[in-house]
């Protein structure tokens, strides 16, 4: 019997010939191992149905960004120092932290969409701005092993701002 899993999709933009989707599970790849075929099979169908669902919501979330241009820019600089973070090069985050920074900055709660403002997508977002400061401090302090764990809860709290304002 396969364990029960939590799949997560995230749309995170798209151009004129594909979108683009995060997508996470909460089955470690260790457990996944440890099943057998079929069921390894059905929890492939699933998640690939989950994000097949998702795609039919593809056009909300296209709204979103360009309702709220902010946290696309936001975004488009985070996702770079992140990635080559995870590959273990913090020159990427070290070089963008400045505009990392003041991107954050041009995040405000008047630039984000009524339809999306609520008490817990404010407290996200302060939270997003705090974390964004405290890793443009890191950065000014050379500590690189804090500087990892910081990007890490970044790119959470902002999956977290995008899940916000899509289930409004």
């Amino acid at each position: 019997m396969i364990q029960p899993h939590i799949v997560e999709v995230i749309y995170i933009g798209s151009n004129e010939n594909m979108s683009f989707f995060n997508i996470k599970s909460q089955l470690k790849l260790v457990e996944l191992r440890n099943l057998n075929l079929p069921t390894r099979m059905k929890f492939f169908k699933s998640l690939f149905a989950s994000a097949s669902s998702f795609t039919l919501n593809s056009a909300s979330v296209q709204s979103f960004t360009e309702s709220w241009p902010q946290i696309k820019d936001y975004y488009e600089i985070l996702l770079k120092p992140f990635h080559e973070a995870e590959k273990g090069n913090l020159e990427s985050i070290k070089s963008y932290s400045g505009t990392l920074l003041e991107k954050a900055d041009d995040l405000t709660i008047e630039n984000l969409p009524a339809e999306y403002r609520n008490p817990k997508t404010i407290e996200t977002l302060i939270s997003l701005k705090n974390q964004t400061k405290f890793i443009n401090e890191l950065v000014l302090q050379d500590a690189d092993e804090e500087i990892k764990a910081a990007l890490i809860k970044l790119k959470s709290i902002f999956y977290n701002i995008v899940e916000l304002c899509l289930a409004k």
